[in-house]
């Protein structure tokens, strides 16, 4: 009997211990506040612009500027969150010469947190694009007389080529437009639409421009480009961006079979040529290639 006693006692101090184990280990132990961010350093150019970081966190937070060249589009957040700063430009008056390198920092704070810091360094030692800005399908010329040196910006604008010159790639004189997608008449042209990269060269003293184009999208029926073709225009002019550009029609482009034909004296058209988009040419010996 002594013993049967023994045994129960012995099991209830297992089983209250068992409870007492159980009760300590559901205890949860609150989660330190952080802040964190993705990044902390940026490196930007000398123009104005904005870049995100992602704050995680689990607690609330405060961000500031200590920089007047910077700036953020929250003074405060909570959890997770992204945020956006901004920076001015970093030049002289006249636009183009920049002003020496410059440090900011953004801080994140949080109550019982370390606080992070983003620094940001702004200056001339930061890659610039050598062209002067971005533009649609973008093709430049480089033109050595001897005396002087031009470069010719060739790019399409609408349904339109536009030319400009420049006597530096880093100063932007602007273009203007020196042809026109022709429209239909009693019938139907091939180049009416969608232009595309054209490309101007010299070649033997005479100025090309070659381009893509076709007919409209919405007559295809699946709203594709398959009648995109290489057309080539010609201006005999000394200045390309004064002198008058003269359309001379399709490029030939297709298989051999196709080439029979055009040799014959076959009309180029859409039938008889293949796509055929940003085309470039090159000189090999005395043989002219062109490339799409």
């Amino acid at each position: 009997m002594n013993r049967l006693v023994n045994i129960l006692i012995l099991i209830s101090c297992i089983v209250i211990a068992s409870c007492s184990c159980g009760k300590v280990n559901s205890a949860e132990t609150p989660e330190a506040p952080y802040v964190r961010v993705d990044s902390g350093e940026k490196i930007v150019t000398n123009r104005s612009g904005s870049f995100e970081i992602y704050v995680k966190s689990n607690t609330s937070w405060v961000v500031n500027s200590q920089a007047d060249w910077l700036s953020v589009n929250v003074s405060e957040g909570k959890g997770n969150k992204n945020v956006i700063i901004k920076y001015e430009s970093n030049y002289e008056a006249d636009g183009v010469t920049p002003c020496p390198e410059r440090t900011g920092t953004v801080r994140i704070a949080a109550e019982g947190t370390i606080p992070v810091r983003i620094t940001v360094k702004q200056g001339a030692r930061t890659f610039k694009n050598p062209v002067f800005q971005p533009m649609p399908d973008p093709y430049v010329w480089r033109e050595d007389t001897g005396q002087s040196v031009y470069y010719y910006p060739c790019k399409s604008s609408g349904s339109g080529i536009n030319l400009g010159k420049t006597n530096k790639l880093t100063v932007f004189g602007g273009t203007k437009n020196v042809w026109k997608c022709p429209s239909d008449g009693a019938t139907k042209v091939w180049n009416r639409a969608n232009l595309w990269a054209p490309e101007l060269f010299r070649i033997d003293g005479v100025w090309y421009i070659y381009y893509a184009a076709g007919r409209p999208i919405t007559e295809s029926g699946a709203e594709d480009y398959r009648t995109q073709r290489t057309g080539v225009l010609r201006c005999t002019a000394e200045d390309p961006t004064t002198g008058t550009w003269e359309d001379m029609g399709m490029l030939f482009t297709g298989d051999e079979e196709d080439f029979k034909s055009y040799k014959n004296g076959d009309k180029l058209t859409t039938e008889n040529t293949i796509y055929a988009i940003d085309m470039t040419i090159f000189k090999l010996g005395d043989q002219l290639y062109a490339i799409w």
